[in-house]
């Protein structure tokens, strides 16, 4: 080669290349999709998988002796990592998977202060489907009588999802008179391929 550019240029002696990251586009571009991108100070190349979504709060819904979704009230748009697309589906408390690949999925689940009667089983999950199954903490609500008393459970998992499952806080509470939750959060990141 016999090019002198300043900026950018391919020392072929050297083996290396250097390209200032000033001078690279900070985003994914599907009609260039071999063209270098720089996101959050690392140098990439390809699509852009990564997955970041935490969805919390209270939520209006009681829950009984059926599997319910769980409707997120609040979306942590400060912390939303995702490549573009609908990833939340508020209707329904979904969270849309962009990419096949390996998440991890945490969540916390806490049952209405003074909640009765005591000893109630209840389940909680982050699944694609509402059942029970392997994926599936169940516990039972703590002796509420008195303000003091607090039942939270915490789920974590690492699941394959394929990509436009839905994915959800899905909430079973065994007793006759349907029940409120204090408080819940979901959070989903994508590991890998």
């Amino acid at each position: 080669m016999n090019s002198t550019s300043a900026t950018s240029e391919l020392a072929l002696n050297a083996k290396r290349i250097d390209l200032p990251t000033s001078d690279l586009p900070t985003a994914y571009d599907s009609t260039k999709p071999n063209q270098l991108y720089v996101k959050n100070g690392q140098l990439r190349i390809g699509v852009d998988k990564d997955y970041y979504l935490k969805v919390s709060g209270q939520s209006t819904q009681t829950f009984g002796r059926s599997w319910t979704t769980y409707l997120f009230p609040t979306v942590d748009t400060d912390h939303l990592d995702v490549d573009g697309g609908s990833v939340w589906d508020s209707s329904v408390g979904h969270a849309v998977i962009q990419h096949d690949g390996l998440y991890f999925v945490s969540g916390t689940m806490r049952v209405k202060d003074s909640t009765t009667p005591e000893n109630t089983n209840f389940a909680v999950a982050i699944h694609t489907s509402n059942n029970d199954g392997s994926h599936t903490i169940w516990d039972a609500v703590l002796d509420t009588t008195n303000n003091y008393d607090r039942t939270t459970v915490s789920y974590s998992k690492i699941v394959r999802f394929t990509q436009d499952q839905g994915v959800r806080t899905i909430i079973y509470f065994d007793h006759a008179t349907a029940q409120q939750m204090q408080m819940a959060e979901m959070v989903i990141y994508r590991l890998g391929d």
